[in-house]
């Protein structure tokens, strides 16, 4: 058998067994003997379009190979789309070639072209790969397909570029989208697709899919749509423009959007959610528990991003939001934690001037939204709509935070925060309660004049209440007054710790009768200016017959 020379033991014979050695594999002219073989073998295979992995088998055999069994195949490494017959040219119907490439398993590569298709549809462990998505910093067109690879959905196909299925149907989990220019060709379209359609399931599953480095174009749909129950998605450094529904709509929980870019979205329903904030078509819209925006931006859209009512535990952390038409962050009614620290937003409510805010809070909800860090910018030349607030909350919205930055007050048309929830930099919370009275007490003989409740001063109380611009009374009443009907509560301030007391309505509210048993509401009142400090409150009751004895439960006074 020909050997490689054996050095110390092959003296004046080791040229003799290198020549026998090396013509086992070149002929006299230094030429491969298998090379033309084999390269014809792999054409005749590509253009019969016949089993690669059993065409090499043979050709090993005829070669004298026979442990295979640690052979690679071509396609066990990667499937090249054109391998599968795919052109790549930008008018070809590429779909079932590429199609073929997906089913065949593993790792799926787009070399540089435009691939027309009639829609992909993905299945478990799969990954897509193209050489890159985008020409220049923003993905603006022209594209050049020499360089990108470009997915383009074919005229009239009507429906989704890219679907992962749910497990029920055919399990699309563990999927990978990487350097792909994912084009919906809106404009040749009439039903709206979206771009990438990870499915809703019926029951909660781990989808655990990564889309990195992508930009999603121009869809009729959403650009990107986690679907319910298909949870852990992560999209990074991936950009979504031009959709015309929402660029990304967050659907399922345990979801993270890092360095996600999101533009132009929305735009062509200008109508939308007008009087209706839930029915806009924002940037980014999130439906779903524990779901993290992180170092995200997103301009030029109807809302930057819209939190759903009642879900729980979002993180919008270090992102912008500017030039949408309308807010640029709207947290729905009913959410329980939300944490908005260290964003950057400017020039929203560019639909109109001083009518949308750069956050809004809904209320009421359950549980705090943290809004700390932040810096409201100003406006830039040739920018004239300003918004009505940086921060607005509603009426029983629990709002927290500190060390927000405003950077110019001119930018914002009512002011830094809203007038129902003013508070300095928001450092307590929208509405306040204090608790003046707990527990059921009967308050014996009330004299027809002002007299502290219960006949003592053991119901008073001291807050800081430079924030309100209105208080509201309200008590609980177990048995009505049975005397005079105009018997009632009322609330006092004093500024002086308790020398002088006054209304603050300078008459006698806020007050509540007690002439009749039930849940007793003052309304609201406007809190006078010097009340605006760190004041002292106590209640007295008036009007009274001096006879009887009415039990009174809680009591509270309410500030916004």
């Amino acid at each position: 058998m020909p050997r490689l020379p054996i050095s110390g033991d092959d003296d004046g014979t080791w040229g003799n067994i290198l020549n026998d050695y090396l013509s086992v594999e070149l002929d006299s002219s230094g030429n491969l003997r298998r090379a033309a073989d084999i390269t014809n073998a792999l054409s005749t295979a590509q253009s019969a379009q016949i089993d690669l992995t059993a065409h090499t088998q043979a050709t090993t055999s005829v070669h004298g190979i026979t442990d295979t069994s640690n052979i690679v195949y071509k396609n066990e490494l990667m499937c090249n789309v054109k391998d599968f017959g795919a052109i790549g040219d930008g008018t070809n119907d590429d779909t079932s070639a590429i199609q073929a490439a997906i089913n065949a398993g593993g790792i799926t590569f787009f070399p540089a072209g435009k691939y027309v298709h009639s829609g992909l549809t993905v299945k478990d462990n799969t990954q897509l790969i193209g050489v890159g998505s985008s020409n220049n910093n923003y993905g603006f067109p022209p594209h050049n397909s020499e360089t990108i690879s470009w997915l383009t959905l074919k005229n009239g196909s009507d429906t989704h570029s890219i679907t992962g299925p749910p497990r029920s149907v055919q399990d699309s989990s563990n999927v990978k989208i990487s350097g792909l220019l994912i084009d919906g060709n809106k404009d040749n379209q009439t039903v709206a697709g979206h771009g990438i359609y990870i499915q809703e399931s019926a029951t909660g599953e781990e989808a655990m899919w990564l889309i990195e480095n992508c930009w999603v174009y121009g869809t009729k749909g959403k650009g990107i749509y986690i679907g319910q129950n298909r949870r852990a998605v992560t999209i990074f450094k991936t950009l979504v423009t031009r959709s015309e529904d929402i660029g990304i709509h967050v659907g399922s929980s345990d979801c993270t959007l890092f360095k996600a870019l999101v533009g132009f979205a929305g735009n062509n329903d200008p109508d939308a959610g007008v009087g209706d904030p839930l029915e806009v078509k924002p940037a980014i819209k999130i439906s779903d528990w524990v779901t993290r925006l992180i170092g995200c931006d997103a301009w030029r859209s109807k809302v930057g991003v819209l939190v759903d009512a009642n879900v729980a535990a979002i993180e919008i952390i270090g992102c912008g939001f500017d030039r949408h038409n309308e807010h640029g962050i709207y947290i729905s009614a009913g959410v329980r934690g939300v944490s908005i620290i260290g964003n950057r937003l400017g020039i929203n409510s560019q639909e109109a001037d001083d009518l949308y805010d750069h956050i809004h809070v809904a209320g009421p909800n359950d549980r705090t939204v943290t809004i700390t860090g932040n810096q409201f910018t100003h406006l830039e030349p040739g920018i004239t709509n300003r918004v009505q607030n940086a921060i607005f909350a509603e009426v029983g919205a629990n709002v927290m935070g500190s060390g927000n930055i405003f950077v110019s007050d001119s930018a914002f048309a009512s002011g830094r925060v809203n007038e129902k929830s003013r508070f300095p930099d928001l450092a307590i919370p929208a509405t306040q309660t204090i608790t003046l009275h707990s527990r059921e007490t009967t308050i014996s003989n009330i004299p027809a004049g002002v007299q502290e409740f219960g006949g003592v001063n053991s119901f008073r109380t001291k807050i800081d209440i430079t924030f309100a611009d209105e208080v509201r009374l309200i008590a609980v009443v177990k048995t009505g007054f049975l005397g005079n009907s105009g018997s009632n509560i009322r609330l006092q301030y004093s500024t002086d710790d308790g020398v002088n007391w006054d209304y603050f309505d300078g008459i006698s509210g806020p007050n509540v009768g007690i002439g009749v048993a039930g849940l007793r509401d003052s309304g609201w009142i406007t809190v006078p200016v010097d009340a605006r400090a760190d004041v002292q409150l106590r209640l007295v009751t008036a009007s009274g017959d001096a006879a009887a004895d009415p039990v009174i439960g809680t009591v509270q006074a309410q500030f916004r």
